[in-house]
């Protein structure tokens, strides 16, 4: 990170990123904005934007698993709810004939009412805020690996998933005719979803992509 940081002075040379908390949030932004545009053009398109919210608000449970499993980071345990709690969306959404912002205005309010109680019980709320406000200035160099990481999948996933994506945001019964397995290429696109929201959450609180 040192190397980084002697660049950015040498390129940069303005004030305000005289500090290295300064340069680890303009670096998470420089990482995370392009990542955001991409995968926002497919959240649009298949019109997933009331998910990807429910996604944030389902966070509050991801956190309060960690908080109850206690030994488990909460942001490990953020993870993998949240790409649970997508799938398992998902696999509902593709089997009921109920709308679809139906189905994610329910599973967003249980999941929002459940972390809430957890999260309350014993005063723990106030310990775990910094993950549910977000402050992008508490990024460390540890938390800027794990963002380049996710955004080199997310850029892999990107290019493997787009032409799909499209079809079945244009029309998914022609998608299916095509052989396009539609569950399995919207499961992966809810996952990589998921996994976005969720490590930036921290960062940049609950948040719609």
């Amino acid at each position: 990170m040192d190397t980084i940081y002697s660049l950015m002075d040498a390129v940069l040379p303005f004030a305000w990123l005289g500090s290295n908390f300064m340069k680890n949030a303009f670096l998470a932004v420089l990482l995370v904005t392009p990542l955001f545009g991409l995968i926002s053009t497919m959240v649009v398109s298949n019109r997933m934007a009331f998910f990807s919210d429910s996604l944030g608000h389902g966070a509050f449970t991801g956190i309060a698993i960690g908080v109850l499993l206690g030994s488990v980071s909460p942001l490990l345990s953020l993870v993998v709810f949240s790409v649970i709690f997508a799938l398992f969306i998902t696999y509902i959404k593709n089997k009921s004939t109920a709308s679809t912002d139906t189905i994610i205005g329910v599973f967003s309010a249980t999941a929002i009412a459940l972390g809430l109680m957890i999260m309350s019980h014993g005063g723990g709320f106030n310990k775990f805020s910094s993950f549910l406000i977000g402050d992008i200035l508490s990024i460390t160099p540890d938390d800027l690996s794990a963002l380049a990481v996710v955004f080199v999948l997310g850029l892999v996933a990107w290019g493997l998933l787009f032409n799909q994506l499209l079809v079945l945001s244009i029309n998914s019964s022609f998608a299916r005719s095509r052989g396009i397995p539609a569950f399995w290429i919207e499961s992966a696109f809810a996952s990589l979803l998921a996994v976005v929201v969720s490590i930036s959450i921290q960062w940049v609180g609950i948040l719609i992509i």
